[in-house]
This record gives C-alpha cells, sequence and structure tokens, in this order.
C-alpha cells in the first residue's frame, strides 16, 4: 500500500515537472522566433543606415537602389516578401515590406523614369512584421563635391 502511494505522487510530481518543462520549451521557441525575425529587421536597418551614411552617391535604376561607395557597388532591390542586398557579400532579407517610396530634393521619383538613372537622397520603407507596421526613413546628406557630380548638367 505505501509503495502504492509513493509511485502516485511520484507520478503527479514527474507529470507536474514535464508539464512546466513542455510550457517553458514552447514559450522559449515562440521568444526565439520572435528575436529571430527582430534581428533580421535590425540587421537591415543597420546596413541601410550605413550604406546611406558611407555612399557618395544613391541611385535608383530598374527597381534597384544603386550606393556607390570608394571601390565598390551595392545594390538593394525590394520586393514585397524579401530584400536582396548585392555586395561583396550578398544578403537576403525575407521581410514583407511595402513599396519604397524615393525622394531626390524633397521630389518624388516617379518609376516611368526608371530607365534613367535617378539620384535620391531620401528613402522611406515599412517594414510589416507580425501584423505590425514598422516605418523606416533614411535620408543621404551629400557634400557639395558630390552634388556637383550629381548635377553635371546644372550651370555654376
Amino acid at each position: 500500500m505505501e509503495l502504492t502511494i509513493a509511485m502516485l505522487i511520484s507520478a503527479i510530481v514527474i507529470a507536474m515537472t514535464y508539464t512546466a518543462y513542455s510550457m517553458m520549451s514552447k514559450a522559449y521557441a515562440g521568444f526565439t522566433r520572435k528575436n529571430d525575425k527582430m534581428a533580421v529587421v535590425v540587421r537591415l536597418d543597420e546596413l541601410l543606415q550605413k550604406d546611406f551614411e558611407r555612399s557618395e552617391s544613391i541611385m535608383y535604376k530598374q527597381d534597384s537602389l544603386i550606393f556607390t561607395k570608394p571601390g565598390q557597388q551595392v545594390r538593394y532591390h525590394f520586393d514585397q516578401n524579401h530584400v536582396i542586398r548585392a555586395a561583396t557579400v550578398p544578403d537576403t532579407f525575407q521581410l514583407q515590406t511595402t513599396k519604397p517610396l524615393l525622394y531626390y530634393e524633397q521630389t518624388p521619383v516617379v518609376e516611368e523614369e526608371a530607365s534613367l538613372s535617378i539620384p535620391i537622397d531620401e528613402l522611406t520603407l515599412t517594414v510589416i512584421l507580425n501584423d505590425q507596421q514598422f516605418p523606416y526613413r533614411y535620408r543621404k546628406l551629400y557634400s557639395s563635391e558630390n552634388l556637383i557630380k550629381l548635377n553635371a548638367h546644372a550651370i555654376h
């Protein structure tokens, strides 16, 4: 009789321990998934910010942003379900985004002019993560030397 009661109590303790472990395991897996997705958003934000700051010029051509740096070109292609960054180390960010809004001197860039290389100084992008929208805005402040290169046809 005492052995049966001891086995019953140990079975209850083991069941409670397994249930607690199962709950913690599921919570940790959810936490890890959420943080992995957010890490992708943070990495894209860091790279875009760095590319905007360090590039000499940013051009828009055929659905791509082209960042020109000394000795390097970085190309971003924005799709609804992912962002591709083509550089020496290519990256693909599996994120839902809205169509990026591009501006040059506070004037929206028109897609019909995409066959031309159009300078860009502002990008507005909204990332959709877990049915929440996160707006991001990047601005490029060109040096006067780079502005002269971009506007070579301007009267000086």
